[in-house]
């Protein structure tokens, strides 16, 4: 909670992620800063991802992120909930045919709501990209210039 992730580059040819990447726990992730980090070759600016319990990403600011595939500014995905609050996702980028520029959830019974996604750009889903396995419906969103 309360943590800067700034200007950081994962390299690797395959499988990387720039700011942060946490896997398998249940997850709360909160009041954070996710900025001008950079995936080079694949994946996301950021990636959290929960197998065993639900996962909570509140209060955040993701922005300036760039991945040379997949997911600009963040991946979220949770096996057992997913809820995803009063976040801003700004100026992120991904170059891809699949994922968004601003906020990817793909597994999982996903809460979005109270959410700023501006000014994110994806060859698919340049705003927001909510898998066809997600469930739950978005509320209150604001999605400007995507």
């Amino acid at each position: 909670r309360s943590n800067s992730f700034r200007h950081n580059v994962a390299n690797a040819v395959s499988g990387d992620n720039g700011g942060v990447y946490v896997s398998g726990a249940a997850l709360v992730f909160s009041n954070n800063i996710l900025t001008e980090n950079t995936a080079v070759h694949d994946f996301a600016g950021a990636s959290l991802s929960s197998t065993v319990g639900a996962t909570t990403f509140s209060g955040n600011t993701v922005s300036l992120n760039a991945a040379g595939s997949s997911y600009g500014g963040i991946n979220l995905s949770a096996a057992n909930g997913l809820i995803v609050t009063e976040n801003t996702f700004i100026s992120n980028t991904a170059v891809s045919l699949y994922g968004a520029g601003g906020l990817s959830v793909i597994v999982g019974n996903a809460q979005i709501a109270n959410n700023l996604v501006v000014n994110n750009t994806a060859t698919a889903g340049g705003g927001l990209n909510i898998s066809d396995t997600s469930t739950g419906t978005p509320t209150n969103l604001n999605i400007v210039n995507n």
